[in-house]
């Protein structure tokens, strides 16, 4: 009976991983909350010898890669028969190709939207959405991560507005002093229905070499 009930806690604890958010193993896939911005859906992801499936609710996105490991092709295939989704790759499906050669950070699915982020620190990063329904490219923005899903529709992301100067920058001389150039940026809120952006106000400095 002692053991039962010391036993009784983790029991529950084990039970209630999936609710509570956790990662877990659903076969052989990996079970998380969202892949890549919070506030996208919760999905499984399947490493594949070439490219990694990751399977939603309505779709699944496989990203392909070159030998030298940058995504070389990123492919979205809708549910199959019985509402059960398909990756490309395993089966058959109607496919729908993102894009293909330098295609970027695959950054999770909500709803018809997919979000990657393309380009680098040194060329300047890209946020960039895609309608699934659709079909092609309907928001594309330069950006400083991290983005966040807010509730249903908002999705709130940092854009670089340039050179900063002391009056919009408290560290502009402490950059300086390093050797760094200041460089300012704003808080932008993306309405995910309209596709709508707009500055919050909130503004924010730092150092580039």
């Amino acid at each position: 009976m002692r053991f039962l009930k010391a036993f009784f806690p983790f029991l529950i604890l084990v039970m209630a991983w999936p609710a509570l958010g956790f990662p877990g193993r659903v076969g052989q896939g990996l079970a998380l909350p969202y892949y890549g911005i919070p506030g996208t859906e919760g999905v499984t992801v399947f490493h594949r010898d070439g490219y990694t499936c990751y399977r939603y609710q309505s779709c699944c996105v496989t990203v392909s890669r070159s030998e030298g490991g940058a995504a070389a092709e990123i492919r979205v295939t809708a549910a199959g028969e019985k509402d059960q989704p398909v990756c490309a790759g395993e089966t058959t499906g109607d496919n729908y190709q993102v894009s293909r050669g330098d295609s970027g950070t695959f950054s999770g699915v909500r709803g018809d939207l997919l979000f990657l982020e393309s380009g680098d620190e040194t060329s300047g990063r890209h946020l960039v959405i895609h309608d699934l329904k659709k079909r092609q490219r309907v928001f594309d923005s330069p950006y400083v991560p991290p983005a966040k899903i807010l509730g249903e529709r908002l999705l709130t992301f940092w854009k670089p507005m340039g050179e900063a100067y002391p009056w919009n920058c408290s560290e502009y001389d402490a950059f300086l002093a390093m050797e760094l150039l200041p460089i300012a940026e704003v808080q932008l809120e993306l309405d995910l229905n309209t596709l709508k952006s707009r500055e919050t106000g909130k503004t924010r400095c730092k150092g580039l070499p």
